[in-house]
C-alpha cells in the first residue's frame, strides 16, 4: 500500500521556511517536479525569520525551497528501508533572531514522478484552461501497479502530492518522526 506524505506543523513554535533561498530563485531550481537536478548545485542558505518559529522537526516544512528538508536523523531511516531516488543538497539554516546556524540538514529531491492515477476511483476537478491539469482533488485514488520499484515519488498527475510505500511510512512512523504525517490516497485532502 501507498500513503500520502504530508508535511506538518504541529505547532507554531516549530520552524518554517517561508522564504525562498536565493541561490533557488537565482538558478530557478526546482526539487519539486521528480527530475534530477543535473548541475552542480552551491550550498543553499536558508533564513528563518524571528516569527517563523525556531523548534526543527525531523522533515522542516520549507515549502519556499521547492523541495523537502529533512533533518540527519530523517534522511538515515530512509536509507534504512532502501529509499534510494532521493538526491541531497547542503544547506545551512540561520535563525538570525537568536545568532543560531544549524547545517545537518538537506534539501532534498526525489527522483522518479510516476502517473498511476486510477481514475476510475478518483474525483478531480481540472483547470478551466488545461483540462490535463488538476486543479482540485476530491478524491484520490492510485493504481499501484504502475508504481514498480519505488518507495517514495511524486505523482505524476499533481507533482505536489508525494506518495510513499507502506514500509516508509512505518519506518517514520517507528522512528518518531516529527513534521511529517500520512494519509491514505482516498482519505487526503489537500
Amino acid at each position: 500500500m501507498y500513503w500520502v506524505w504530508t508535511n506538518r506543523r504541529e505547532s507554531e513554535d516549530e520552524a518554517t521556511v517561508s522564504r525562498r533561498p536565493a541561490v533557488i530563485s537565482e538558478r530557478r531550481l526546482r526539487f519539486d517536479d521528480g527530475s534530477a537536478i543535473t548541475e552542480e548545485v552551491p550550498l543553499i542558505e536558508i533564513d528563518i525569520d524571528a516569527d517563523s518559529g525556531s523548534v526543527l522537526t525531523e522533515n522542516l516544512v520549507a515549502n519556499a525551497t521547492t523541495g523537502l528538508l529533512f533533518s540527519e536523523k530523517l534522511r538515515n531511516v530512509l536509507q534504512s528501508v532502501g529509499v534510494d531516488n532521493l538526491q541531497y543538497f547542503d544547506c545551512v539554516i540561520h535563525f538570525a533572531a537568536e545568532n543560531r546556524d544549524v547545517t545537518d540538514y538537506r534539501l532534498a529531491n526525489i527522483v522518479g514522478r510516476v502517473a498511476c492515477v486510477d481514475e476510475s476511483t478518483s474525483d478531480f476537478m481540472y483547470m478551466p484552461s488545461d483540462p490535463t491539469e488538476i486543479m482540485m482533488i476530491n478524491k484520490l485514488g492510485i493504481d499501484e501497479s504502475k508504481i514498480e520499484d519505488l518507495l517514495m515519488l511524486r505523482l505524476h498527475e499533481y507533482d505536489q502530492i508525494i506518495l510513499v510505500h507502506e514500509k516508509v511510512k512505518q519506518a517514520v512512523t517507528d522512528a518518531g518522526i516529527s513534521g511529517v504525517q500520512f494519509f491514505k490516497p482516498e482519505d487526503y485532502r489537500p
